[in-house]
């Protein structure tokens, strides 16, 4: 319990009830970025509010959100069972528009007091710390908090609809064109933290790393998505969350779990056949792309030449350029190459993480002058600095600017639209 209660402490500090028994406890750089808009702390409570509600049960006496406004202390997201460490971009409460992409990390960390901490897989209880945990089940563990901290969010509107609608949006694109999906299960990536240690991969696209994580979100999203279907709308993965998570209101202590208690509380809240449903999409490797809940829920993934609300707000932020779906490289703010999709263009053409773009089209390099060459639908000429070496590269590539969007597949509201609207308030 101890190991488990940090503690967050600054020269600038704000407290602020949220109501249902959680605090946040904010600190930051200086005294007006602690600033908070009436309106935007009605969203932080009605996060907490929307929780509770999904959940059907508080597991904590009392629960402290630790929120560091700065960018000096490293990013940090981390679950604990009566409070959760995060840290947002410095400005997130004064720029609260401009940040939405932000804050995700609350709704998903405060999920995990319910999902991790109460109810937690078997193989990651241990009596003490003598004995080491085994990863198993983290496509509940991690991607039931990844897919309840998007809804979440959405319903409270902590985060904008259409921002949600972009997250999802980018992690379905880089799914269905993720070619480490041909050879490596979900069920596997579970394994990544034990030997990858969260170190960089030089074709990640191809090594696969946390999948568990968005994967097993878009998986969550297809159970909601059939569950709702097959009962006629009178059900829905709600009624999961208050059965597995829910259990023994007021309880703080852990309460273990295995597959058949997953499958079999599924199938309790629907019949279907829940067990070949995750071990196909958990435990066997070149599935489909995770892309059948979006379709169910009235969306479809689509491309365009311009980023959607989440990727543009996160490139905004760092300067960053993300072509992964047209030149197949990502790209910091001085140009260099943080990413390369395995057998892209860019790496078809030799480039590799760490070069550095210097000239495009005879020009020296910007962002805007790459997306203009890439927008205009002809090969594009390179100058590459690798170490002290630069060289000329071309790359014909003639795709344009591509983008993941949701877009609505008909009229009307589809079940997507049902499972992110608000369950305790209207959203302004």
């Amino acid at each position: 319990m101890l190991v488990d209660s940090p503690i967050f402490a600054g020269k600038h500090y704000r407290k602020v009830d949220l109501g249902n028994r959680v605090t946040m406890h904010a600190i930051a750089d200086s005294p007006e970025l602690l600033a908070l808009k009436p309106e935007d702390e009605a969203k932080l409570r009605a996060m907490v509010s929307e929780a509770i509600a999904a959940y059907g049960s508080r597991h904590f006496d009392h629960y402290e959100l630790l929120v560091a406004l700065t960018d000096r202390m490293g990013s940090i997201g981390l679950e604990h069972h009566r409070s959760s460490e995060n840290q947002l971009e410095p400005k997130s409460f004064v720029d609260w528009d401009t940040l939405d992409w932000d804050r995700n990390v609350l709704a998903h960390e405060l999920s995990h007091s319910w999902d991790g901490k109460f109810r937690r897989p078997a193989g990651l209880w241990t009596p003490d710390y003598r004995e080491p945990m085994r990863d198993t089940l983290l496509w509940v563990y991690e991607g039931q908090d990844q897919f309840w901290g998007n809804v979440i969010a959405a319903r409270s509107g902590l985060q904008k609809k259409e921002t949600v609608l972009g997250a999802i949006a980018q992690q379905a694109g880089a799914y269905a064109e993720q070619p480490g999906r041909g050879w490596r299960s979900v069920e596997d990536t579970t394994y990544d933290p034990v030997f990858g240690a969260r170190k960089a991969k030089p074709y990640a696209t191809l090594a696969r790393g946390e999948d568990y994580y968005n994967e097993g979100m878009l998986i969550w999203l297809e159970a909601d998505q059939i569950i709702r279907q097959r009962s006629g709308g009178a059900k829905s993965i709600d009624d999961f969350a208050k059965a597995f998570f829910g259990i023994r209101d007021g309880d703080w202590g852990q309460v273990t779990y295995t597959f058949d208690d997953v499958v079999d509380t599924l199938g309790a809240i629907q019949p279907y056949d829940w067990r070949g449903f995750l071990e196909t999409r958990i435990n066997r490797p070149n599935q489909p792309a995770p892309l059948r809940g979006i379709e169910m829920g009235g969306y479809r993934l689509v491309w365009k030449d311009t980023p959607n609300p989440y990727t543009a707000g996160a490139m905004a932020n760092d300067k960053s350029l993300s072509l992964t779906h047209s030149l197949g490289i990502g790209l910091d703010k001085d140009g260099k190459v943080t990413s390369t999709q395995w057998n892209g263009p860019a790496f078809n053409a030799g480039i590799v993480n760490g070069a550095k773009l210097v000239a495009v089209n005879g020009e020296t390099y910007s962002a805007d002058r790459l997306k203009a060459a890439i927008a205009a639908k002809r090969p594009v000429a390179l100058i590459v600095q690798r170490g002290e070496r630069m060289y000329p590269v071309e790359i014909d590539y003639r795709g344009g600017l591509r983008w993941p969007w949701l877009e609505k597949a008909g009229a009307g509201e589809g079940g997507l639209d049902r499972l992110l609207a608000p369950k305790t308030r209207p959203v302004n």
